[in-house]
């Protein structure tokens, strides 16, 4: 899927297999999917949840917005609030 000939990227099993083999988180989490719908999909959608707790950005070439999704709406809104005060 990564074109010929092979290029290096590491393909990991899941995502902490990926950050423990980064050694560091990433500021980037790059969702390479492309489904026919152009939908993020729930078992795709899993993983999104974790990178905005981790305060990663999120690049996708998905139709929609993740901003849009439900799923991922109250994710973005957990990173964005505020800490609370002592």
């Amino acid at each position: 899927m990564l074109g010929e000939p092979p290029n290096g990227i590491p393909i990991r099993r899941d995502f902490a297999d990926a950050l423990a083999y980064a050694g560091a988180k990433p500021d980037y989490f790059i969702f390479g999917t492309a489904p026919a719908s152009g939908r993020l999909s729930s078992r795709d959608g899993r993983i999104l949840p974790e990178t905005i707790d981790l305060g990663m950005n999120i690049v996708d070439g998905l139709h929609e917005f993740l901003s849009d999704s439900d799923m991922l709406s109250s994710a973005c809104m957990r990173r964005r609030r505020p800490p609370k005060e002592r």
